[in-house]
């Protein structure tokens, strides 16, 4: 099974059930009626989950033996560059709709408008 930091993919989905929950949470904090309690029963269900899978844990105590491993280091420097690439194009975006898309509009006197049409 792959660890990620010595961690299983079973906490990070967890971890991902509880932020679903919490966001569902504030979502819907202030609805009216039957929806208002949905958040809450996320909150519960995450609460009942997370006791489920730390008493009752799948795997045996005993530590696994890692073999190493030779890692070709041309692809950790293509990821980088891939990585740094998106991260760009992000950045581009960001500042493109900060200049571009975010410039006032005023509007023109009646004065001015009145010169433009006669």
């Amino acid at each position: 099974m792959a660890l990620v930091l010595g961690v299983g993919p079973g906490l990070f989905l967890l971890g991902l059930f509880w932020i679903f929950s919490l966001i569902m949470y504030l979502l819907t904090i202030r609805a009216a009626g039957s929806a208002r309690h949905l958040g809450t029963g996320a909150i519960i269900f995450c609460s009942i989950l997370s006791l489920i899978l730390f008493f009752i844990p799948r795997e045996p105590q005993t530590p696994v033996q890692v073999d190493v491993l030779q890692y070709n280091y041309m692809d950790l420097y293509r990821l980088l560059l891939i990585i740094f690439c998106g991260l760009s194009v992000i950045l581009g975006c960001l500042f493109y709709c900060a200049t571009q898309l975010v410039e006032p509009i005023y509007t023109m006197t009646y004065r001015k408008i009145n010169k433009i049409r006669s």
